[in-house]
């Protein structure tokens, strides 16, 4: 296999980065299998990138559901990921300040930092809270992130 290449896996050790086609929304999910539970999974058009920045493109089964998701040979752009996260971070804001949590002042400082970072940076600050979460437990509950959580990742401030 090519490093790169249509027929190289992506590790669920690194996950990936799923980034709304409008640019309204970020989440990392651990494997594809974790993006399928989630309640908010479906709710808009995403791309797909791992730690790396390759574009990934889902393997489908029989169904036509993903079970994998795989590099394309195409080369990461880092600066063109980096410009839409600012672009994700940007449409959040006015999100976060609508939903006027009593910890909005801490958020807002977290997201400065996010935008001054690498993709790399990035891929892995998205990886832990306050925007990433454990794993999802019960496919059922859509509240399994924070208010930050589901407000900047997925676009909803409930």
């Amino acid at each position: 296999m090519i490093p790169g290449s249509a027929e190289n896996t992506t590790t669920a050790a690194d996950g990936f980065l799923a980034i709304s086609i409008d640019d309204s929304s970020i989440h990392h999910y651990r494997d594809v299998s974790e993006l399928l539970r989630d309640p908010h999974g479906g709710d808009v058009a995403i791309e797909c990138f791992d730690s790396d920045g390759f574009r990934l493109v889902f393997e489908l089964n029989g169904r036509g559901q993903p079970v994998a998701a795989r590099r394309t040979a195409e080369a990461p752009d880092h600066q063109e990921l980096t410009r839409r996260i600012g672009s994700v971070i940007g449409k959040s804001r006015a999100r976060l300040r609508a939903a006027d949590h009593d910890d909005l002042p801490d958020v807002l400082q977290e997201l400065g930092t996010l935008a001054s970072a690498t993709y790399a940076e990035s891929f892995e600050a998205l990886r832990r809270p306050p925007y990433g979460h454990p794993p999802l437990d019960d496919p059922h509950d859509p509240n399994d992130g924070d208010w930050f959580h589901n407000c900047f990742t997925h676009g909803k401030c409930f």
